[in-house]
């Protein structure tokens, strides 16, 4: 099972939980990539996996040395974990 489907089973077990999921562009990568990955995780999570939007969060993390994801199952109640980018802004080559 992969990764975007162990996060959906657990929302559908996890019926008050939220998903979130942050991707990371790579110091090399073209912005329109990173939005690329944003909309297909989004759209395999909601139209694909059942999820509603309301307990799915897609959001750009900011940019590493490699292109990451990270996966976050966050309890009813709990704060929303923080992205943790490594590269700022001006330390991207597109």
């Amino acid at each position: 099972m992969g990764a975007l489907d162990f996060l959906a089973k657990t929302l559908q077990d996890e019926v008050v939980a939220t998903g979130i999921i942050f991707v990371y562009g790579a110091n090399r990568e073209v912005a329109e990539n990173v939005e690329r990955r944003l909309h297909c995780f989004e759209n395999y999570m909601t139209q694909r996996r059942g999820i509603p939007s309301n307990r799915i969060r897609v959001m750009t993390g900011g940019y590493r040395k490699h292109a990451t994801i990270e996966l976050w199952l966050v309890p009813s109640g709990a704060e929303t974990p923080k992205k943790t980018p490594t590269l700022g802004r001006e330390d991207v080559r597109s």
